[in-house]
């Protein structure tokens, strides 16, 4: 997947087209089978948009273009942004190429390294909100414990305690003295985003800033093919684990053991991920915090908005283990905190609606299907982000 930065209609760089330049992306001549989803920011510029469109029907890629009026477009809430309507459906990944709307941010910088006898050493906080996590502590601290240190890095561990009513202080505090690791424990207001920005503010280190679930079980390599991804590729703003089933088969969680299943999520995953600094420093970050309840969904849709799909990506071989979903009323529970989540972000910034159809899983498997259809009759718009207990 190529994210590509989109020309600002009315400039001057007109002779990108002929090249298929945009900015510091190209897309070749020849590229068939790929679909361009193109948002165009700042004034209508109708000359632009056909030539734009002349060039590309040239070189045999399919583009969406706009014919939308400016009027119509605004009052429904787009920012006067100018769009292109995505196709019904989108038949894989390698036929989106998918625009940001407006210039692309540049990556944050690079963050300061501590200096070792080996020389440069990266410095990382990690971020381990926790909730009724009592029975899955001990474990998650065991395979913590035995993660390795390949590149030397310098690691902080903040887990918060947040909304416990189960002892999961109490027991945190005992594992966290007992660590060889670099743990402390604090508490905040419930919520995973509470959680997760108190641990940031209470990091003591200018580096990396990560969150890592406390249900999971971590593969030996997790921290170092996370830090390695980030370090290796300077386009990545965040970088995540795949996370893998710990359990057996259940036709609740049908995708997670059988991926011909439904299309890979493109949404990054939250169980363990990495970002390039304190992502809620980032350019209006701070204007959705107060609405957020989980933060992977939130900085899915914003970086590849404002920066580009090829800002976020999957470590390789980055794994954690977790237990799936077991059960109907989980299902829906699932849903229903994703898709609740979704509309709060799209009611603040309407331009996210753009890349749900990029986002929605595409679903093969007909039993799936068919549970899906059941369990979304069944959802509920809710303001929490909700606890699914069958993969406790």
């Amino acid at each position: 997947m190529t994210a590509v930065q989109v020309l600002r209609s009315g400039s001057p760089r007109v002779p990108w087209l002929t090249g298929l330049r945009f900015d510091d992306a190209v897309l070749p001549a020849g590229s068939a089978s790929v679909t361009v989803l193109c948002c165009l920011d700042g004034p209508f510029d109708p000359v632009l948009l056909r030539e734009c469109r002349r060039v590309l029907d040239d070189r045999g890629v399919a583009f969406f273009g706009s014919t939308v009026d400016p009027a119509a477009l605004s009052d429904a809430g787009f920012c006067d942004r100018y769009v292109a309507p995505a196709p019904a459906a989108l038949t894989s990944e390698r036929q989106v190429l998918i625009t940001h709307a407006g210039p692309r941010l540049p990556a944050p910088p690079a963050v300061a390294r501590s200096v070792t006898s080996n020389g440069p050493a990266q410095r990382t906080t990690m971020v381990i909100p926790v909730r009724n996590e009592r029975r899955n502590l001990p474990t998650f601290f065991a395979f913590l414990e035995n993660a390795t240190n390949e590149l030397d890095s310098t690691r902080e561990f903040v887990v918060v305690v947040n909304g416990c009513n189960d002892g999961s202080e109490e027991v945190a505090r005992d594992l966290a003295a007992g660590s060889t690791l670099d743990v402390r424990v604090v508490t905040s207001p419930p919520g995973i985003v509470a959680a997760f920005r108190t641990g940031i503010s209470q990091s003591t280190m200018d580096g990396f800033v990560g969150k890592l679930d406390a249900d999971v079980i971590v593969h030996p390599r997790l921290l170092d093919a996370l830090e390695s991804h980030l370090v290796a590729d300077d386009r990545l703003w965040v970088t995540h684990a795949e996370p893998l089933p710990a359990d057996s088969f259940s036709r609740f969680s049908e995708p997670d053991h059988r991926a011909e299943s439904a299309s890979p999520r493109r949404y990054f995953n939250g169980k363990a991920s990495l970002y390039r600094g304190n992502p809620f420093q980032w350019k209006d970050v701070d204007g959705f915090a107060a609405r957020l309840r989980a933060e992977d969904v939130f900085f899915s849709f914003y970086l590849s908005w404002f920066a580009g799909l090829d800002a976020i990506g999957l470590a390789p071989g980055a794994y954690v283990y977790q237990k799936t979903i077991r059960d109907l009323p989980d299902l829906v529970r699932m849903l229903s905190r994703t898709r609740s989540e979704i509309g709060r972000l799209v009611r603040a910034f309407p331009g996210f609606a753009l890349l749900n159809p990029v986002f929605d899983q595409k679903v093969f498997s007909p039993a799936w299907a068919e549970l899906l259809a059941e369990a979304a009759a069944l959802t509920e718009e809710t303001e929490e982000w909700l606890r699914l207990e069958s993969t406790k």
